[in-house]
């Protein structure tokens, strides 16, 4: 994820701050939470779990990446200090990519045709969308016992042999996000546990530049896949739960 803008016009508040990745790389863009374990990581930026409360304790977004794999911070032994610059600003909005690359890490049909499929324990999302494998989009009109109920019929081409990725409606209030921490994972059928208000969502493809997800427009839409290059949904997200204060 990236920075967008800062919710109340103010600067960004980036610091540099020890992080520990457990010998696992922490890539530009990844959520991070304050470590709490004394002595294994207390003191230092852990990668925000992907689907649990961060409870005051989210640290902000890395500037760049740290290479943990080869050259890891020992916060037991304190023989390393590598710092890392850390966008900890609690007031800032980010840019998040909703995950794209289906198979298992999308959800899957459990039954349904037409105008309403549906996925098993699936949250309430009317207001929101289903992108499918094809990238076929389409409006969610409302939701009952994990049956959505979308604004058109999808196409022939889609079948419980799909899978799917859900948008959530803006102003969701918990999302979750994949392992590296720098996307919003689309393989959760239940609301996430991570607080962050998806504030708005944009289209990102050849033709749809930042294009914002509107049901009058973009519903019934296939968006193209151009030169290998697969189209995407981006999320406007604030986190609601720094550790500078929740809000």
């Amino acid at each position: 994820m990236i920075p967008a803008r800062d919710a109340v016009m103010g600067q960004a508040y980036v610091k540099p701050w020890p992080l520990f990745g457990n010998a696992t790389n922490i890539i530009k863009g990844a959520a991070l939470v304050l470590g709490a374990s004394d002595g294994t990581n207390l003191g230092y930026g852990i990668i925000a779990p992907t689907n649990t409360s961060m409870a005051g304790i989210f640290l902000g977004v890395t500037e760049a990446p740290f290479n943990a794999a080869t050259l890891d911070n020992d916060p037991t032994a304190g023989t390393k200090y590598i710092l890392t610059p850390v966008n900890i600003g609690p007031k800032q909005v980010y840019e998040a990519q909703y995950d794209n690359r289906y198979g298992a890490n999308a959800l899957t049909i459990a039954s349904g045709s037409a105008a309403a499929w549906t996925v098993t324990s699936g949250e309430n999302n009317g207001g929101g969308w289903l992108m499918f494998d094809n990238f076929e989009l389409h409006f969610i009109d409302s939701t009952s016992a994990g049956a959505y109920t979308t604004k058109t019929s999808t196409s022939a081409a889609i079948t419980t042999a799909n899978k799917v990725a859900k948008i959530y409606y803006i102003g969701e209030p918990k999302i979750t996000l994949i392992t590296a921490g720098d996307k919003i994972g689309t393989a959760t059928a239940a609301q996430g546990a991570v607080q962050a208000m998806v504030l708005e969502n944009r289209i990102r493809a050849v033709g749809y530049d930042n294009v914002t997800l509107d049901p009058t427009k973009h519903d019934n839409l296939i968006l193209p896949t151009v030169n290998g290059v697969s189209p995407a949904i981006y999320a406007e997200i604030m986190f609601t739960q720094s550790f500078l204060g929740t809000h």
